[in-house]
């Protein structure tokens, strides 16, 4: 890595549009871009939207099991079956 990189680096993380991560000024390790759900690290785009939109279906579950003495059903066999 240190062989072909060159220019500044900026090891903070930044939240900013991910186009930034584009420019050969410099080179940004860790960047997210929200608004697209893009995040950048090493100069590599990923998106994170999928996992976000995830994370709050499961925090809708979650919460309503929380308002609901926070148990969720137990899953009981019938008898005879795997």
């Amino acid at each position: 890595m240190l062989q072909r990189r060159v220019g500044h680096f900026f090891p903070s993380p930044i939240v900013v549009h991910h186009e930034l991560a584009d420019d050969a000024l410099g080179n940004i390790f860790k960047l997210v871009d929200p608004d697209n759900g893009i995040c950048v690290i090493l100069g590599e785009k990923y998106e994170f939207a999928l996992i976000r939109d995830e994370v709050r279906r499961i925090l809708g579950i979650a919460t309503t099991m929380d308002s609901g003495g926070s148990r969720l059903r137990p899953y009981r066999r019938t008898s005879g079956q795997c």
